[in-house]
């Protein structure tokens, strides 16, 4: 009895080895097919969905941010190519680039359209471009148009004299009943205007800026935002403190009154040239980026609360981290995502100042992540802001970079691409 009952419990023993070995095995196999999985989606993460090619009718240098529709096409436009003076382009989620309207050589429908395009529920475009148009000046000085779905161009108004704006280099805002409001650099007293566009094309100017404390050059890139009581917000480059003159963040009432949030001072503790755009949490809070200052000289994330409080969030320090952060923010799930213009820990196409990053900043912890370095030619200099997806994709644009050749860009004439989450 006693051997037997041995035998067997030194069986149970045995074969419970055999099965615990098996499991081991088996999550071990498990482990290694999910790391290789792991490994592989993080070479993959970056995609180039297209490279813009010079000479074929595409575009070349994207400076915009995309739109993205419901059914996932993104839109955008290039500053150059096509017939010459940039172009208004769809790709569609097989990667297939349709150019949607080429602006003429002549520029009367105005050219180099550095702003993105939004859209309105019957899926017409709406954009900018910096000159071009029938305004004063041998290029004229910008116009606002509306792009239908058969591929025509309406210009909705022409820039040129000095009460309406010139320049307009910022992207549109559309309201629930039709309203475009944007920005133009220069014009109005002579340092840039806010104005309104109704849907039957008159335009006004809600206000202009002076160059003293209220500020000059309102949002060179990106475009303003509202809350739901119609506010406007956004930033100028420079002015405010004339000691200074390094920018502010402002907000205007429907009214046309303009209040200054803050003002940078350009100090270590504070940045300078806030270019780009705003982004706003639920609870009031903005968030942007400056192209210059912080602690390093290399830029900074800011905050500002509902009580004009401006707090530096993140001071970029150069490479490997990034610098200049010329495009404005996206907002998700707690964290802020955008692009630095150059810096990155890839430095053999571009040099000491690196093609660009893009990057993660957690707002609990005020960690930032580098999510990808830009390496040249697979796209160098991003300068819109992102778009992210439902899956957390991230799509961008880059100026550079690209299998085509360019003969105008060296590292080639730029890309659309896909980081995956």
């Amino acid at each position: 009895m006693t051997s037997t009952s041995t035998t067997l419990h030194s069986e149970g023993v045995h074969n419970g080895c055999k099965r615990s070995l098996t499991s081991v095995l088996k999550i071990l196999a498990l482990l290694t097919v999910a790391f290789l999985a792991a490994q592989s989606a993080r070479a993959q993460k970056y995609t180039v969905l297209y490279s813009f090619t010079e000479g074929g009718g595409d575009g070349v240098s994207p400076a915009s941010r995309l739109f993205r529709d419901s059914t996932g096409n993104l839109y955008g436009t290039t500053r150059y190519g096509g017939l010459g003076n940039g172009t208004i382009f769809k790709l569609d989620m097989a990667g297939t680039e349709s150019v949607l309207y080429a602006f003429p050589g002549d520029g009367t429908q105005g050219l180099d359209p550095e702003a993105g395009v939004i859209s309105d529920s019957e899926g017409n475009l709406y954009g900018t471009t910096v000159q071009g148009g029938m305004g004063a000046g041998e290029e004229g000085y910008g116009i606002v148009y509306k792009l239908d779905k058969a591929g025509n161009l309406t210009v909705l108004t022409n820039f040129g004299s000095l009460p309406n704006g010139k320049y307009p280099t910022a992207g549109l805002r559309r309201d629930s009943v039709g309203n475009l409001y944007g920005t133009t650099a220069e014009g109005g007293i002579g340092y840039g205007n806010v104005f309104k566009l109704d849907p039957a094309g008159t335009e006004n100017v809600l206000y202009s800026f002076t160059s003293g404390f209220d500020g000059r050059y309102p949002i060179v890139y990106g475009a303003l935002i509202a809350d739901s009581d119609g506010n406007l917000y956004g930033t100028t480059a420079q002015g405010g403190d004339p000691t200074c003159d390094c920018g502010t963040v402002f907000k205007l009432s429907p009214a046309g009154t303009l209040t200054v949030l803050h003002t940078f001072t350009g100090g270590p503790g504070d940045g300078l040239f806030p270019v780009s755009g705003l982004v706003r949490d639920k609870a009031g809070n903005l968030y942007g980026t400056t192209q210059s200052g912080g602690t390093t000289g290399g830029g900074t994330v800011f905050k500002v609360d509902p009580a004009g409080v401006e707090t530096v969030i993140y001071n970029f320090a150069g490479p490997p981290d990034g610098y200049t952060p010329t495009a404005g923010l996206i907002l998700a799930v707690g964290n802020l995502y955008g692009t630095t213009n150059y810096g990155g820990r890839s430095m053999q196409s571009c040099g000491t100042m690196g093609c660009g990053t893009i990057f993660k900043l957690n707002l609990n912890t005020g960690i930032e992540k580098v999510l990808h370095s830009f390496r040249g030619r697979e796209g160098a200099f991003p300068r819109g802001s992102l778009v992210r997806d439902e899956a957390g994709n991230l799509y961008g644009t880059a100026l550079e970079g690209g299998a085509g050749k360019c003969r105008i860009l060296y590292r080639g004439c730029g890309v659309v691409f896909k980081l995956a989450p």
